[in-house]
């Protein structure tokens, strides 16, 4: 056994708040990937997305720590993402617009938790509220409105700091391939 790390573990930190920003989101990968099959099955007779740009998900979570590893919480995010509409000859002929909110319940599970350097893991699961917004040009957009549930696995985690620190997260899902930010604890 490592001296402090035991002592630290058992210490728990109350609440904890957090704002990150992720890249790569599971909306922002599915988005892409429906598109290319959509192109490929219609061989690209259809009207086609290009240009493609993200926000990138961004979000606020609150954490209660009923445990010193076990953190139990709600995450609030956004992300929104915007493409231009092209014909078979690339042609811009309108816009794409793709808004999405997401309210989940978080898991994080600490398994080193000492003064400054925290090691962990997490599961979220929630809805996704929709709203995707086509406009071809001279025609009237059409909306469509759609909610999905939604899930984010956090396989490793890292924070640095005592009180006031900064967190890379690598998982997959609502919050993106990469996650990054700053947390306090209270």
């Amino acid at each position: 056994m490592v001296p402090g790390i035991l002592e630290a573990q058992d210490k728990g930190i109350g609440l904890e708040i957090e704002g990150s920003y992720g890249v790569l989101s599971s909306a922002q990968i599915l988005t892409v990937t429906r598109d290319v099959f959509v192109e490929i099955i219609t061989l690209g007779t259809v009207v086609d997305k290009d240009n493609y740009h993200s926000t990138g998900p961004g979000f606020l979570s609150a954490r209660y720590y009923v445990k010193s590893w076990l953190g139990i919480g709600l995450a609030l995010g956004m992300d929104i993402i915007k493409a231009d509409l092209v014909n078979g000859e690339d042609e811009i002929i309108g816009d794409y617009r793709y808004r999405s909110q997401v309210i989940a319940a978080e898991f994080k599970f600490r398994y080193l938790n000492t003064e400054f350097l925290q090691l962990y893991s997490g599961l979220g699961s929630g809805f996704r509220f929709g709203k995707e917004k086509t406009r071809h040009l001279n025609d009237p957009p059409d909306e469509s409105y759609a909610g999905l549930w939604t899930g984010h696995i956090n396989l490793l985690g890292i924070r640095i700091g005592k009180g006031f620190g900064g967190f890379l997260e690598l998982g997959y899902g609502y919050k993106g391939i990469f996650n990054m930010g700053f947390s306090c604890h209270l």
